[in-house]
């Protein structure tokens, strides 16, 4: 829907085109079946121009649809959406969505044949004082996370009862959810997410979580075997414990971790630091397990058993693997992300 696009931003978008030897001539009367604000002919093709003002993961994804929608009604047209400013997880969802962008700050990504425009760093010009409310906050993420983490479509009654929201909030996020293209509702009212790798890559983009350190201790982890011996200790004391990053990745695709991090929840961390050494300079580094106690107790939701060990959802395990882990370690975590994870015998 139009959010104030106006001639002048019509014609900072021509003059940016224009640049790259792209003629921009906007339609005076579009096809009235088309929602996009703009349709454009250019160099013998059609363009379909969204504006948002906003670069907030919900308006980000309306755009999207919209185009999305547009372009299966003109097969071919190009998909071009307009900010102020793009921000990371807009930019990785519109390349999941095959959506070019640029905004008035400068930046572009434009993909068409002929031509490959792609230009970063470059500042918001519009920064408005506060942070907007998102879908991947601790709380409201849940309800995507639920979605994401479930191979069958869901209620609305259970998405309440596993992430612990009333109706009402639940009922909220899920609208929006689908709004964006990260959820839908079918007839009966099941909710599923039929894009898990776009709105998973949405996520990546803006994941800032909140943890406390309980601490560094000694505890035998070398291996498979004696990271299971950790989990049954802690099973068995009723203490819910589960590596996550790179050591759950080590545990459900088989990589080796570049660092041992677990979760404990708040209400178990006393409980287990009573059984614990705490780590010293003369501790092997294999043998040095970080514990933190997460903010969102979501991250403990649909936790996996492989090989007798408790980790973290692979989701979950993606979320928090390090920036600079090898393409292949993540690509191989994404597979059961978006399936079920290798040898669960959960």
């Amino acid at each position: 829907m139009n959010e104030k696009l106006t001639d002048d931003v019509v014609a900072e978008v021509q003059r940016s085109l224009l640049k790259w030897h792209v003629n921009l001539e906007v339609l005076r009367q579009p096809p009235p079946e088309i929602k996009s604000d703009r349709v454009a002919t250019a160099n013998g093709e059609t363009w379909l121009i969204e504006y948002k003002t906003s670069s907030n993961s919900v308006p980000i994804g309306r755009g999207i649809a919209t185009l999305t929608s547009d372009r299966e009604r003109i097969h071919g047209a190009r998909c071009l959406l307009v900010v102020a400013f793009m921000g990371e997880a807009g930019a990785k969802a519109c390349e999941a969505a095959g959506v070019n962008w640029i905004d008035l700050s400068g930046n572009a990504r434009v993909d068409v044949p002929g031509l490959v425009v792609d230009i970063s760093g470059k500042a918001n010009q519009f920064v408005r004082v506060g942070r907007p409310a998102s879908l991947f906050s601790p709380k409201t993420s849940r309800v995507l996370r639920c979605l994401l983490q479930r191979e069958e479509a869901t209620t609305q009654a259970e998405i309440c009862r596993l992430t612990r929201l009333d109706d009402g909030a639940v009922s909220k996020i899920s609208r929006s959810l689908v709004d964006i293209g990260f959820a839908a509702k079918d007839k009966h009212g099941l909710l599923t997410c039929p894009n898990k790798r776009a709105a998973t890559k949405a996520w990546l983009g803006e994941y800032a979580p909140k943890r406390e350190v309980l601490g560094r201790f000694a505890i035998q982890t070398g291996t498979l075997e004696e990271l299971a011996d950790f989990s049954r200790l802690c099973r068995k004391r009723s203490i819910d414990c589960f590596p996550t990053g790179s050591l759950a990745t080590w545990v459900l695709v088989g990589h080796k971790p570049v660092s041992r991090v677990c979760y404990v929840r708040r209400e178990h961390a006393a409980r287990l630091v009573g059984t614990l050494r705490t780590a010293d300079a003369t501790t092997p580094e294999e043998s040095v397990l970080t514990i933190e106690i997460p903010y969102d107790d979501g991250v403990f939701m649909s936790e996996r058993k492989v090989e007798g060990i408790v980790v973290v959802h692979p989701l979950q395990a993606l979320l928090d693997l390090e920036n600079d882990a090898p393409p292949q370690v993540r690509e191989a975590l994404e597979l059961p992300v978006y399936g079920a994870p290798r040898g669960s015998d959960a």
